[in-house]
């Protein structure tokens, strides 16, 4: 049952600084948890015409956002019935508190959902102004393999703020650096990992 309640009121709710790369943490283990055995986590970064600044000093590329695909469950009945039930329970034996889809809006303004499940479409733009009453299943035919692909674009301005003049005023985002981004990611996913192997047995 959804929960009938603003998106835009939900977020004044999260005060704790959240990392530049939770909604990439959330998306992974929500796709583990789909039982998804194949996920591709594919980052876009900024595109600088050159790699010093005016005063010569290097400078580093940033992610501007990124692209999660999975042949998991998808946005089946049960699990469409639970992203839209805010502070759902379906989860919480994992230790999850129903929360981790509206810290993707923390970070990104523009989130594109489209799954394709048990032969049928789901498919919707996730943002604040959202209402996750009106995310219904629909009758467009879908591809014949379960496939769901998430595209988070648009940084919000608690991460990336500019001027007026464009010059850039706050800049939170992340270092477009796989290496250091797949460690991040192994270090957070390791005790998930093993909640999720002992809820399997």
């Amino acid at each position: 049952m959804a929960y009938s309640v603003k998106i835009k009121n939900i977020l004044r709710q999260f005060n704790k600084k959240i990392p530049f790369l939770q909604p990439v943490y959330e998306s992974i283990v929500n796709s583990l948890e789909a039982n998804a055995t194949n996920i591709i986590v594919e980052f876009t970064e900024e595109k600088l015409l050159a790699l010093v600044d005016e005063q010569n000093v290097p400078i580093d590329k940033k992610i501007t956002g990124f692209k999660i695909t999975d042949n998991g469950d998808g946005f089946n009945k049960k699990n469409l019935d639970s992203f839209k039930d805010y502070l759902s329970d379906t989860k919480l034996s994992l230790g999850c508190k129903g929360v981790g889809r509206f810290t993707w809006l923390k970070v990104f303004e523009d989130i594109k959902v489209e799954s394709h499940v048990n032969g049928m479409l789901v498919k919707f733009d996730f943002n604040e102004n959202t209402s996750l009453d009106d995310i219904e299943e629909t009758t467009i035919p879908a591809l014949g393999t379960n496939k769901t692909i998430i595209y988070f674009n648009d940084v919000s301005m608690n991460y990336l703020e500019r001027l007026k003049s464009g010059k850039i005023k706050v800049d939170k985002r992340e270092i477009a650096d796989i290496e250091q981004i797949a460690q991040k990611v192994e270090d957070y996913l390791l005790p998930k990992l093993f909640l999720l192997k002992e809820e399997q047995h």
